[in-house]
């Protein structure tokens, strides 16, 4: 279970796992980080819950969810150099998620454009380590999708 304080001049930024309770937060953030195409929606992130909650961090600013990662764990071997971000994460839902996997698979980081500057997302990445170390893993792998590049290919 992932949970980190700070403290930074009276604003208190806190680490710490998804909760169902979050669960509109974090698709509301995944929506405006990526946009209606591209976004990972509330039956989603349920569905990584159920599955593999200590792989669902955000970071919490005054209380307010302003940062998620979203993971799985796979044998990378499985799926190889040319696998797609959708088949990896089988379309957002992990019920791919292997246990006994050896690799972090990062499918999802967004930080509210407000609160960039703030080291938030090096802080989720710390989050992923910790997860990394605590289960044992090889190595922290991501897959990237680039919001909006349709506009500009």
């Amino acid at each position: 279970m992932i949970q980190a304080h700070s403290t930074n001049h009276q604003q208190e930024i806190v680490v710490r796992n998804i909760v169902k309770e979050d669960l509109d937060a974090a698709a509301a953030l995944s929506m405006k980080c990526f946009g209606p195409d591209m976004s990972l929606k509330r039956e989603h992130i349920e569905s990584q819950l159920e599955i593999f909650p200590e792989g669902q961090i955000c970071v919490e600013y005054k209380g307010e969810i302003v940062g998620t990662a979203l993971s799985l764990i796979v044998n990378f071997d499985d799926y190889g150099e040319k696998h797609t971000y959708y088949e990896i994460c089988d379309q957002g839902f992990i019920r791919n998620h292997n246990s006994n996997g050896r690799n972090l698979y990062g499918i999802e980081v967004g930080v509210n454009e407000k609160f960039r500057g703030m080291q938030l997302g090096r802080r989720l990445y710390e989050g992923r380590r910790r997860i990394c170390k605590e289960l044992n893993l090889d190595s922290i792998l991501i897959g990237g999708r680039m919001p909006f590049f349709y506009k500009y290919a």
